[in-house]
């Protein structure tokens, strides 16, 4: 009897692990059954990311997901793929899903810290990749992710600490190379930034920001022929990019090349008709070439495109005022005066403008304030002396052209100078002798020195 019950639990026991093997089983066919074809839309997804095919990839992880509802990494890439369309707020619900599945998904939180720093929302975005990297200490592009929304936030030291820890873990990350550079550039660091961009441009040689930001660099630094270089090899990376034509264009301009500045600042205009600042660079160009009509009408374009861009008013301002149309100018000016901060330049125009009409009062007054804006624009003192020497003002004349003399000798050989200092001294004076009369009656042996032998140039020889 004994034996008997002995051999019935036995039996009982073979039972229930028979049936416990049986469940198991069971689940993980229950579990392959409804996790292969996931894993499988989900592995066509990574690849369709890969290749930017964002759309199709959405499609395969929302497949994946429709067969594995808590698929946490699915959720994480349909979640990139969102913000590559600019779906902000799709990707937010994504990633937000993942987390709340997984919050070990560190390319989630790095992910979802992208969005943050897209949207200026730079404290949620460090959080974010603060936490990628907590998990994956050796994630370098949450590193080059931080170091960008640090240096959006104006934390520069701990920007150039991320970008540099970045680059300690991959010496090989391009991008963190890049983001360095543009932090020592903003610092003044020039010759760090070119070094930085240098080595990003190295290590992946089509990498176009790498060029536009050493071309820039390089133009800050007054170096043209290699700014025009660098954003010649951006171009033929990126030929649709309308801002490196129209930096290129700045360069060309600045060097004296108008032709130059105005191919490219028209290609910018073709690849993108709505950007304003290339209408307005080329009519910058159009005026140094006296091309007053075209001056005009990109200035028109730009207005056109944004009413509020006070520097075409001033482009179109100096043409009507070489071409003599003087209300239209003091209009312009007005418009750039009211449009922007104070400016130095945009007075002493208008009173240039005011000054050719003979409105001598209203000329004195926007180069009086010209110079409260900026007491060592030479121009505005030699400007205001002329409207004094027009209205018979000859002390008050006199004062303001040495007072521009002193600023800039350069000045002293400059006609309007000769033509002011002709009218100055009660107008008894021929222009030489009157100008060495002002720099006599300035009081400034240097001053003195430095034009006398200017003055000798110019005196007529005696015959």
């Amino acid at each position: 009897m004994h034996s008997h019950s002995k051999r019935k639990k036995a039996t009982l026991k073979k039972a229930i692990l028979y049936s416990s093997i049986v469940i198991v089983v069971l689940a993980l066919v229950a579990v392959f059954a409804r996790g292969q074809p996931a894993s499988r839309d989900y592995e066509r997804g990574l690849a369709s990311a890969k290749q930017g095919m964002y759309e199709q990839a959405l499609q395969e992880f929302s497949s994946a997901i429709a067969t594995d509802p808590e698929f946490a990494a699915a959720y994480a890439w349909r979640g990139w793929c969102y913000i590559h369309q600019g779906e902000h707020d799709k990707a937010i619900t994504d990633l937000n899903r993942a987390l709340a599945l997984d919050p070990g998904l560190e390319h989630a939180w790095n992910s979802r810290g992208y969005v943050y720093r897209l949207e200026k929302k730079y404290d949620r975005a460090i959080a974010d990749y603060t936490r990628a990297i907590e998990i994956s200490p050796d994630y370098a592009w949450a590193y080059v992710n931080r170091g960008w929304a640090r240096r959006l936030k104006g934390e520069y030291d701990n920007a150039i600490a991320d970008f540099t820890a970045a680059i300690s873990i991959d010496a090989g990350l391009a991008r963190g190379y890049n983001g360095r550079g543009i932090v020592y550039y903003l610092n003044r660091q020039y010759d760090e930034a070119i070094h930085d961009f240098t080595r990003s441009i190295e290590l992946d040689p089509d990498y176009a920001w790498a060029y536009k930001n050493r071309g820039w660099t390089w133009f800050i630094q007054g170096q043209y022929d290699e700014a025009i270089a660098d954003y010649t090899r951006a171009v033929e990376r990126e030929p649709d990019d309308h801002r490196s034509f129209n930096n290129r264009g700045i360069v060309n301009y600045l060097q004296g090349d108008y032709d130059s500045a105005v191919g490219d600042y028209t290609r910018a205009i073709e690849i993108n008709p709505d950007y304003h600042r290339a209408y307005n660079n080329r009519a910058a160009a159009y005026l140094s070439m006296k091309e007053y009509d075209r001056v005009i009408a990109d200035a028109v374009g730009a207005l056109r495109i944004d009413p509020d861009y006070a520097e075409p008013s001033r482009n179109r301002g100096y043409a009507y005022l070489l071409t003599g149309e003087y209300d239209r100018a003091i209009a312009d000016f007005a418009w750039a005066i009211m449009l922007k901060p104070p400016c130095a330049w945009d007075y002493n125009s208008r009173g240039i403008a005011y000054y050719l009409k003979g409105e001598y009062d209203e000329a004195i007054a926007d180069h009086t304030r010209a110079i409260e804006l900026d007491p060592d624009y030479a121009w505005a003192y030699i400007n205001r002396a002329m409207a004094y020497s027009a209205r018979e003002e000859y002390d008050r004349a006199t004062a303001d052209y040495i007072r521009a003399l002193k600023i800039d000798p350069e000045y002293s050989s400059s006609y309007p100078s000769f033509f002011c200092a002709g009218y100055s001294v009660a107008g008894q004076l021929e222009p030489i002798a009157a100008f060495e009369l002002c720099v006599k009656l300035s009081e400034d042996p240097a001053l003195y020195e430095r034009t006398a032998q200017q003055i000798e140039e110019l005196r007529p020889p005696a015959w």
